[in-house]
């Protein structure tokens, strides 16, 4: 994502250093047009996890992300491999998974 240094460089600027440290090796990678990923370029430790997921962390890092984006966003973290598997996914497929809809795709 182009813009992932600009939401890095915006969490350094609010003086949320706790933040930017465990992201500062990262990288941002559209899921879909609702989530965006952070992907770690090793396994993400148990300490960054509870940074980032923390509520108030979580929502203020979405905000940021949001605002480059240009609408809602939501954040996930991704562990290694993960978000090439998951941008491989059909966009229906994503789509329900994301509603925790069942479906059953029938090839002919």
């Amino acid at each position: 994502m182009p813009y992932w240094q600009n939401v890095l460089d915006k969490i350094k600027q609010s003086g949320k250093m706790t933040i930017y440290a465990n992201l500062l090796s990262t990288k941002g990678v559209l899921v879909n047009d609702m989530v965006v990923g952070i992907e770690f370029p090793k396994k993400v430790t148990d300490f960054a996890k509870k940074v980032i997921e923390e509520h108030e962390n979580k929502a203020f890092i979405e905000k940021i992300v949001s605002m480059e984006q240009g609408s809602n966003m939501q954040i996930r973290i991704l562990e290694k491999n993960e978000g090439k598997k998951e941008t491989k996914k059909t966009s229906i497929e994503s789509i329900a998974n994301e509603l925790d809809i069942p479906i059953n795709i029938i090839d002919e």
